[in-house]
């Protein structure tokens, strides 16, 4: 019987693949430099995720400072916009938020991520998909008067 992935590694490999695409992007990401630099192999990181763009899509999923969850967490707190001047502040707000520089760091990352699913949508669309989903969730839930 094969034994299971362990849940904590896969966590700790997910963590270390995010900080190895915002380090070096995902244009050129190639399974055997990734799993050379994380100490580990090609075929461990496809054992633990399937394929390289799943093992991306959740590396962007599981970031607990991913930008969604800084601007929903701004929603919580204060409430939903009920009018221009609310909707101005949460905007101002969530600029605000992007400026950290732990956050800064991972906004080339997303970018580079949706300028990929255009470009290879075969590769990269449900990650595209996912990512627009999150923010249109996110908006569509705040109620602007």
């Amino acid at each position: 019987m094969p034994r299971l992935p362990d849940p904590a590694k896969r966590r700790d490999l997910l963590e270390r693949v995010r900080a190895y695409m915002i380090r070096n992007g995902v244009a050129g990401l190639s399974l055997r430099p990734l799993a050379r630099a994380l100490g580990t192999s090609d075929r461990m990181l496809l054992y633990y995720f399937g394929s390289k763009e799943r093992m991306v899509a959740e590396a962007l999923a599981v970031y607990e400072g991913r930008p969604l969850l800084r601007a929903q967490s701004l929603l919580d707190t204060d409430g939903s916009p009920k009018n221009p001047a609310g909707v101005r502040r949460f905007l101002e707000d969530t600029w605000q938020q992007f400026s950290n520089p732990d956050l800064r760091a991972t906004l080339p990352l997303y970018l580079e991520i949706l300028a990929a699913g255009l470009l290879h949508p075969e590769r990269y669309g449900p990650v595209v998909r996912d990512v627009l989903s999150e923010w249109t969730r996110l908006h569509t839930s705040a109620t602007w008067a």
